[in-house]
């Protein structure tokens, strides 16, 4: 399928790799598989948010959703929205998510740059494996060693 155009029907497969934060390093893994482009950056942006905002000292920037992601925003209730919203848990306030193609996915490696964060945090592949987020193939950009031998696999 064309990655420009992004299939919604196509499953997109996420690896989070919590070896790569450098502020709460565990040899743990998230991964989840959907086949909205939406649901797959709102879940990366809180994942990521959610760690940020656990340790003192760390950039504020992510609690202002929206910031460094750039295709999320807080809604606005006064005009009809045609983008998906997702809800925050943590205060219920609504987000409309304007990925809508899977390149728009490629933001991801610019935000965790702005954070400070290491590339290899996230990985997100085609259902036939194709990157489109290549966290694997990025530098590794961590201050202190990996928690577990390169290539090793770990779940949680």
């Amino acid at each position: 399928a064309d990655m420009a155009a992004g299939s919604a029907a196509e499953e997109v497969n996420v690896v989070l790799n919590w070896e790569h934060y450098d502020f709460a390093r565990s040899a743990t893994t998230l991964s989840f598989q959907s086949t909205s482009v939406a649901e797959v950056y709102w879940r990366i942006v809180i994942a990521v948010r959610d760690r940020e905002t656990a340790h003192p000292g760390r950039p504020r920037a992510l609690q202002k959703i929206g910031v460094p992601f750039q295709h999320v925003r807080k809604l606005n209730k006064s005009r009809a929205s045609d983008k998906p919203v997702f809800i925050d848990a943590a205060d219920s306030v609504e987000y409309e998510v304007t990925a809508d193609r899977k390149r728009k996915l490629q933001d991801v490696s610019n935000a965790l740059s702005q954070l400070g964060l290491c590339a290899r945090l996230v990985q997100v592949n085609e259902a036939n494996g194709a990157p489109i987020v290549d966290g694997r193939a990025a530098l590794c950009t961590c201050r202190a060693k990996p928690l577990h031998a390169a290539g090793a696999s770990i779940g949680a």
